[in-house]
């Protein structure tokens, strides 16, 4: 439920998830307890084991991490975690510095630390989407090659927090603002 990865004693379990281990999955999705069980996986070939996003029934409750790799062995259960952390997603309507919506552009979204986390193109009626955001705290910009193709400053507003009391926000509508323009210096000659 806090987006760590871990399962705290105050957080529950999901029910009816299916759980992949190379090409093979469960016999049957996650019980009340979350567990479930895959036989027949070739022993001493490692494979990798997580969980089928298709199985999830909440778009916003998804796999944290790509699964884990397991080297099965006859006779030997091997017992593992699989964590699923809530998401949440950003939407907004970019305009142009026109007031008209613009599209085809590309907008970086950046953690906390100001690193790119994700990238997303800008439809052509202006809407923008960055869908399956884990919890934290972000900001947007548009990228720096879109930036300087159509005279646009990068920022795009202040930053934003995603959590349980704010798992999806709508920012409505963003307008770019042209970029200055860049300072001449005369030359004097003699």
């Amino acid at each position: 439920d806090n987006g760590d990865g871990y399962r705290q004693a105050d957080e529950g379990v999901v029910e009816g998830v299916v759980v992949e281990a190379g090409f093979r999955h469960t016999d049957k999705p996650t019980n009340k307890l979350g567990r479930a069980v895959i036989n027949g996986l070739r022993p001493y070939v490692p494979v990798l084991v997580s969980i089928d996003g298709g199985s999830l029934t909440d778009p916003l409750l998804q796999p944290k991490g790509p699964g884990m790799v397991v080297v099965p062995r006859p006779g030997v259960a091997a017992t593992l975690s699989l964590p699923l952390a809530p998401t949440g997603e950003i939407e907004a309507l970019v305009l142009g510095s026109d007031g008209e919506p613009r599209g085809g552009i590309e907008v970086e979204l950046l953690d906390g630390a100001g690193l790119v986390v994700r990238r997303a193109a800008v439809d052509f009626d202006g809407y923008l989407l960055f869908d399956a955001v884990p919890y934290g705290e972000y900001r947007m910009r548009v990228a720096p090659a879109s930036a300087a193709s159509i005279g646009v400053r990068d920022e795009l507003g202040p930053a934003l927090r995603i959590d349980r009391a704010n798992a999806s926000l709508r920012l409505g509508r963003i307008r770019l603002q042209d970029a200055p323009a860049p300072t001449r210096v005369a030359a004097s000659g003699s």
